[in-house]
């Protein structure tokens, strides 16, 4: 219950967060997603709501930033941990759709041949 109410603080306070701070928060969040630590793969899903709850709720501005934070950050790599790899293609995947029209205009943010090769590369899921 108490991660509920978390992820339910978090969508009421990310729009003002500053934009440096949006990228820090992305950035810890995919690569303990990507590179948990041993104590932290039962918490992927918690990583994964709190990406999702910021994709969905920060404003279209920071749609450029969010990008490139989350690509740069790893979200588009592939680990050996299906459930995890699961979580990551749903978060790009909600990252595409969420800023489409940005990213339709600005087709050089998100690498596509990247993301194409990586999903792929890898069929565990």
């Amino acid at each position: 219950m108490r991660i509920g109410n978390a992820i339910r603080c978090l969508a009421k306070v990310v729009t003002k967060i500053p934009e440096h701070q949006v990228a820090e928060i992305c950035t810890k969040l995919v690569k303990n997603l990507v590179k948990p630590q041993k104590e932290d793969t039962k918490n992927y899903d918690i990583y994964s709501t709190c990406l999702k709850t910021l994709i969905a709720e920060v404003t279209e501005n920071l749609a450029e930033l969010l990008c490139k934070t989350l690509s740069n950050a790893g979200l588009l790599q592939r680990t050996n941990i299906p459930q995890i790899d699961e979580e990551l293609i749903e978060i790009t995947n909600q990252l595409i759709k969420r800023f489409q029209d940005f990213l339709s205009k600005h087709t050089n943010v998100l690498d596509r041949a990247k993301l194409s090769a990586e999903l792929l590369s890898n069929n565990s899921c």
